[in-house]
């Protein structure tokens, strides 16, 4: 039990600060010099004669003997100062991480009038920068983004994962509210639910819009009035609104207008009132390798004790070297975690990594360089090999390696690889799991929290796509009849038209019929007329029966014309 508890220590066995080990390689080059000088001074024994020299050097036996005694505590003490500050490790230790910070909700109006260019680039472009500034100020804070237009939207949950809600600013846009208007007090209310539903003792309200309060919202807002709500307001707008400021103050909260510089932020932040007495809970547990640096500076003590003995400049040199060095690693025990690095060089183990690294810190180095084939063919830890596989987005054997694992960080790193597949229900499933195994995983909950509002909005679309395509097929319907309409109208007017035409014919014919009839009518006539007139030629001249032919002729003729 002893031996395997012996080997699990040195199987661990790493330096958490290795660089500092190179300096041994300078206290090598210094001795190098140092018996080089040493050898230079005494090269007076070569010229002088042997029996004089001595007696001239006789007197600094002592004086030598002291002096190399006290250069080798310099020396076991510097060896050891090093070590200590290379910071050797053999095992882990979780650590509980205490939050007595106040958490923000941020509400981020997407109105139409945010699109306004008044304030370059535009209101809301503008408006997002100045979350991503105060997200940059208030690091130590945990955050909540919120959406508003008629009513609000939770968009990310209450989460330190800053890069979640910086990633996700950019497709903020009105188009993707499902409704349209300005309502601040329904922000108010929605926020007293988010501090309901995370058993929130206090929180910070950020509203940030740029339209006035309206008279209802005075109303409502004074009816949910939460003194652990503290609320401040931010103005997107050049004019100073007053509305808002009024409206601040029901809760003696915070107005400032957007500036151009971070005084704005500032002032919200630095005037917020100071809640974090109402909250100081256990969040989450991590696990940090422990540097065992410190045990080893136990034994400068005696050292240092001898130097003082000795020469006491040497140990206020030494003593002062000390706690620069040791301060600056020992105090901040973020030095003491593993941190990503933002480097995208390529990397390669030099001999000395090989030595001072086991087979799991090469894979984490190359792991951070974006070699991901290099990680996976080092880490030896299965969560570790398939988070490389996930990286190198060879998700089928993520799921191999996890699926085989029940513990909740491996569930959890299986709903990540799900969900980067877009496997979203499954993703769900695993993450549902992870908490049933570790209820106060905060990044499981966040995470099956985002994909829940995925595939919520992922619905609303197929909703929207499908009325989308019934409205596409009510109109391609409606144009369809329409044609058919179009094409029995021109077919009714085609036929007017053509009986309209054959109706102009028939009358065209029967005029001319009716003006030949008269054409031979008139010829008749004529015809009966000169037969007339050499009938009366040949009648005896008697005034009387001429006058009365002429008369009936003339008669005739009229009945004819007319």
């Amino acid at each position: 039990m002893i031996f395997n508890k012996i080997n699990e220590l040195f199987t661990n066995f790493h330096f958490i600060r290795s660089e500092w080990l190179y300096c041994y390689v300078i206290i090598i080059v210094l001795l190098f010099f140092t018996s080089i000088l040493k050898k230079n001074k005494n090269s007076w024994a070569n010229i002088i004669d042997k029996k004089l020299y001595k007696k001239l050097t006789q007197k600094n036996k002592i004086t030598k003997k002291s002096l190399l005694s006290t250069n080798s505590i310099i020396f076991t003490f510097l060896v050891l100062i090093i070590l200590a500050l290379a910071g050797p490790s053999f095992y882990k230790q979780d650590v509980k991480i205490y939050q007595n910070q106040t958490p923000w909700i941020i509400a981020l109006d997407l109105s139409d009038d945010m699109l306004k260019k008044d304030i370059a680039p535009s209101r809301l472009k503008r408006a997002k920068f100045k979350i991503k500034d105060f997200l940059n100020k208030n690091s130590d804070n945990s955050f909540a983004l919120i959406t508003f237009t008629k009513n609000a939207y939770d968009i990310i949950p209450l989460t330190n994962d800053f890069k979640t809600i910086n990633h996700i600013l950019s497709s903020l846009e009105p188009e993707i509210m499902p409704e349209f208007g300005h309502n601040i007090s329904s922000v108010v209310k929605h926020s007293n639910k988010i501090m309901k539903d995370n058993n929130l003792d206090a929180a910070n309200l950020l509203i940030i819009t740029s339209k006035g309060a309206t008279a209802s919202d005075f109303t409502d807002i004074k009816n949910l009035k939460n003194d652990k709500l503290n609320l401040s307001i931010l103005s997107i707008n050049k004019n100073e609104q007053i509305s808002l400021k009024d409206l601040a103050k029901i809760n003696n909260g915070i107005y400032s207008n957007i500036t151009n510089n971070d005084s704005d932020i500032n002032y919200i932040s630095n005037n917020s009132k100071n809640l974090s007495d109402y909250k100081l809970k256990n969040k989450d547990i991590i696990t940090i390798w422990q540097d065992s640096g410190i045990y080893i500076t136990l034994l400068l003590i005696p050292i240092g004790f001898m130097l003082l003995k000795r020469n006491m400049l040497n140990v206020i040199a030494f003593t002062c070297l000390y706690n620069i060095l040791t301060l600056s690693n020992f105090i901040n025990p973020s030095n003491n975690l593993y941190a990503n690095s933002d480097k995208n060089l390529e990397y390669s183990p030099s001999l000395t990594d090989k030595i001072l690294y086991n087979n799991n810190q090469i894979a984490k180095k190359y792991l951070d360089n974006k070699n991901f084939k290099g990680a996976v063919n080092l880490f030896e830890h299965d969560n570790w090999k398939a988070f490389a596989y996930i990286k190198d987005k060879n998700y089928k054997e993520a799921d191999k390696i996890l699926s085989k694992h029940q513990d909740a960080t491996s569930l959890y790193n299986y709903g990540n690889s799900l969900a980067l597949q877009h496997k979203f229900q499954d993703a769900i499933n695993a993450y549902s799991k992870a908490l049933e195994k570790q209820p106060n995983f905060s990044d499981a909950r966040v995470n099956k929290k985002i994909i829940e509002n995925i595939l919520d909005k992922q619905k609303q679309q197929d909703q929207k796509d499908q009325k989308d395509q019934k409205d596409q097929k009510d109109q391609k319907d409606q144009k369809d009849q329409k044609d058919q309409k179009d094409q029995k109208d021109q077919k009714d007017q085609k036929d007017q038209k053509d009986q309209k035409d054959h109706t102009k014919e028939q009358e065209k014919k029967s005029n001319l019929d009716k003006q030949e009839q008269q054409q031979k009518a008139l010829e008749k006539s004529i015809e009966q007329r000169k037969k007339t007139n050499a009938t009366l030629r040949q009648l005896p001249d008697n005034p009387e029966i001429f006058l009365k032919n002429k008369l009936r002729y003339e008669h005739w003729k009229r009945q004819h014309e007319n």
